[in-house]
């Protein structure tokens, strides 16, 4: 069980760091979003 969970996390390493780039994004938007609409 540990080995496959750490070959999951090497394969999709890359994968989750892009992810976690368009999340980041994502959630700026959002606030950028909430604060528009409070003005």
């Amino acid at each position: 069980m540990n080995n496959r969970g750490s070959e999951e996390e090497t394969k999709h390493g890359r994968s989750n760091r892009r992810s976690n780039e368009i999340g980041r994004f994502e959630t700026s938007i959002n606030y950028f979003m909430i604060f528009f609409f409070l003005i």
